[in-house]
């Protein structure tokens, strides 16, 4: 869609019904092709940035410290943008396990259902092969985030710490999907029937609360030093 954000010209200047459309700027962000950061990103970066770069607002009002206080603005905005950047990053690593198009699993919602399906061998395979197919997309993304990286000398702590927001994303958006509706019908199903398949799926299930766990304490370590870096 689109996002509509106003801006006051003066700060000081209180807005009236007289006044306002002189001293309120409207400004349209198409969001329909790119997603509302990536519109936030280029305009700060295409439009904010070059403006503020040369403009003359900060020398005009601290003729002293004028540059010193521009530079400073220009990096928080720049922090700024390097965060919108991650956001990005991070949405785009959510994990979505495959829909199982051969049985409807939104409708096994209750243990009487779970019962039921368990009891009739077709159904029972459908469900199994469905939760082998989870099993090894999980355990790709595991074995992927294995070696997506390895620690080098010069690592700093930004890079590190977007490494673990990523990571945090990734295992908090698997998390999820294993509290979904679906992997639940799967696992009420698996466990009325007794399935072998219940001892795998609950050791990779610990493995990604595992992995989750080091991610939101890993970033909130580094966070507490992203201060220290700026």
């Amino acid at each position: 869609g689109f996002c509509l954000y106003f801006a006051k010209i003066n700060k000081t200047k209180e807005i009236t019904a007289q006044n306002i459309h002189n001293e309120i700027t409207l400004s349209v962000l198409d969001c329909q092709s790119r997603g509302l950061l990536d519109a936030v990103h280029q305009t700060l970066t295409d439009v904010f940035i070059p403006a503020v770069s040369s403009s003359n607002v900060f020398q005009n009002t601290d003729k002293k410290n004028g540059g010193q206080s521009r530079a400073r603005f220009i990096n928080s905005l720049s922090t700024f943008i390097d965060a919108l950047t991650g956001a990005q990053q991070s949405l785009s690593d959510v994990v979505k396990l495959s829909k199982c198009d051969a049985l409807d699993l939104s409708k096994l919602t209750t243990p009487a259902l779970y019962q039921s399906a368990a009891a009739s061998s077709d159904t029972l395979e459908v469900i199994e092969t469905q939760t082998k197919a989870w099993i090894k997309e999980i355990e790709q993304i595991l074995a992927e985030t294995e070696q997506m990286r390895r620690e080098a000398d010069n690592v700093g702590p930004k890079a590190e710490l977007d490494h673990w927001k990523k990571r945090m994303s990734k295992f908090n958006s698997l998390l999820d999907e294993l509290k979904s509706q679906k992997c639940k019908a799967v696992l009420g199903v698996l466990l009325v029937a007794k399935s072998k398949l219940l001892k795998t799926w609950k050791e990779i299930d610990k493995k990604i609360t595992d992995y989750a766990n080091e991610a939101k304490d890993n970033v909130k370590f580094l966070y507490s030093l992203e201060k220290f870096c700026e």
